[in-house]
């Protein structure tokens, strides 16, 4: 019986008449822009760069096509913003706090394997990881106030 009510409960998270469209997209735009502004040179777009050596040397070669890496991305982020939708019901600042701290957890351990045999430098993951946690931050509080 237990596992006909959480089929039944699945079911209706997967429907997506159930889906706050609002939340989600509010999210993904404030994320996006966010982005723009973290990896450019006002904030830490120059440090970013010196540690992808490979990346600098591509956009100093030539015109890069910003815009389709820039869809691609914003698909990505939607994708996630519905997975963290799916699973996870903030209702409040705490709550959405609670939840950004674990999820960073689960994503620092799922890349120690990278870490570790990369050699990535710390300056490098403190960006990265930087705005990832902001970035489910700030989904997941689009989730706990935005009603639509």
């Amino acid at each position: 019986m237990t596992a006909d009510i959480t089929l039944s409960a699945a079911a209706v998270a997967l429907a997506p008449a159930t889906w706050k469209y609002g939340a989600l997209l509010t999210g993904v735009v404030i994320t996006q822009i966010l982005g723009m502004l973290w990896y450019s040179p006002l904030l830490f777009g120059n440090i970013w760069l010196d540690y992808h050596p490979e990346i600098k040397k591509k956009i100093s070669a030539g015109p890069v096509n910003f815009k389709a890496k820039m869809v691609a991305s914003a698909i990505g982020d939607m994708v996630f913003a519905l997975f963290l939708s799916l699973f996870f019901h903030p209702n409040s600042l705490e709550s959405a706090i609670v939840m950004t701290v674990g999820l960073e957890m689960l994503n620092l351990l799922m890349q120690w394997q990278h870490i570790v045999w990369v050699d990535q430098k710390l300056g490098c993951l403190v960006i990265d990881q930087g705005y990832d946690t902001l970035s489910i931050f700030i989904k997941l509080l689009t989730l706990a106030y935005v009603p639509f």
